[in-house]
């Protein structure tokens, strides 16, 4: 990590350190005066005669690409980097700016990264990629009732935070409360209440939805004792109900707080094959298989996942 050389900028030692450009292989082999003129070119532009310092003698240095790669191990997005991201001018379309979304969760995004290991330039890629189609480019962490362009525009009562308990904040209408009830009695989620579908809709960076899913995460985050419940509840009636389920009470938390939005999907990343998918590249295969992990179902939107995780590996990768 820390090297003993001499500094770039003392002509001593040029025809020694450069020689090996000469070799066969070398930039200049077999073109001596090219090779010339670089060192007199070179030599003009080092300055440490100027300097009153001994010639010839070395310097501690850290190394620079030593340098580099130890420090992107940090992984932590500034301000700019995130900014690069998304196309500002989905933003711009429809009435918003990235920036009020990409602070929002910038702090969330980068200790969910450290915490799941996502930081991975491939892996935070297939992330933001995915999340470009689940949360609308971070501007939708609540399942819309209607066109999400439409909902992000008008400010939708179905997106915004809800702070008066779920979906009321304000209340959802009628027109909500019919499209949510498609999930209602969806054994397949868990959802076994009537309301079930309102109630545990999609939320956060990837959308979890189902009463099931959301008692996994409230397990796992430590809201929730899966003792106090039959874990089979959804499976098993009694008579014509079903055994009691688990009770979440405040399922709109996850959509209200900024670190579980994001955290959601690193849990799923995690508890799923996603990771070791997305590890194989950044290559359109790859990235329908990454998709059909997230959303077997979605047929129309890999070619946009696709794209937008090509988009985020030019800004986080290595290469341009």
């Amino acid at each position: 990590f820390i090297c003993n050389a001499p500094s770039e900028w003392d002509s001593t030692h040029n025809e020694t350190r450069f020689a090996r450009l000469l070799d066969e292989g070398g930039f200049y082999h077999g073109n001596r005066k090219g090779y010339e003129d670089f060192l007199k070119y070179l030599k003009e532009l080092q300055f440490w005669d100027v300097t009153g310092l001994p010639a010839g003698q070395k310097l501690w240095f850290f190394h620079p690409l030593a340098f580099i790669r130890h420090f992107r191990k940090c992984g932590w997005l500034s301000k700019g980097e995130l900014s690069q991201i998304y196309d500002e001018s989905t933003y711009t379309a429809l009435g918003k700016t990235g920036e009020q979304y990409r602070e929002l969760y910038r702090g969330a995004i980068n200790a969910v990264f450290r915490k799941y290991r996502i930081h991975d330039p491939m892996r935070s890629a297939h992330f933001f990629g995915q999340c470009a189609i689940e949360s609308y480019h971070m501007m939708v962490v609540r399942e819309s009732s209607t066109a999400i362009g439409k909902a992000v525009k008008t400010n939708h009562p179905s997106i915004i935070p809800e702070l008066n308990g779920y979906f009321r904040s304000p209340a959802a209408t009628p027109i909500d409360e019919t499209y949510f009830s498609q999930y209602d009695g969806n054994i397949n989620l868990g959802n076994t209440d009537p309301g079930d579908g309102i109630k545990f809709r999609g939320r956060g960076f990837k959308q979890l939805t189902g009463r099931y899913n959301y008692s996994e995460y409230w397990i796992y985050r430590g809201w929730l004792d899966r003792k106090s419940y039959d874990h089979t509840w959804f499976k098993k009636k009694e008579g014509n109900n079903f055994k009691p389920g688990p009770k979440i009470n405040n399922p709109e938390f996850i959509g209200n707080d900024t670190y579980s939005c994001v955290d959601i999907a690193g849990f799923f990343c995690v508890h799923t094959a996603l990771q070791k998918a997305a590890d194989h590249g950044i290559s359109e295969s790859v990235s329908r298989a990454v998709t059909k992990i997230v959303n077997p179902y979605d047929v129309k939107s890999p070619p946009l996942r696709w794209r937008e995780t090509q988009n985020s590996y030019r800004a986080l990768g290595d290469q341009t």
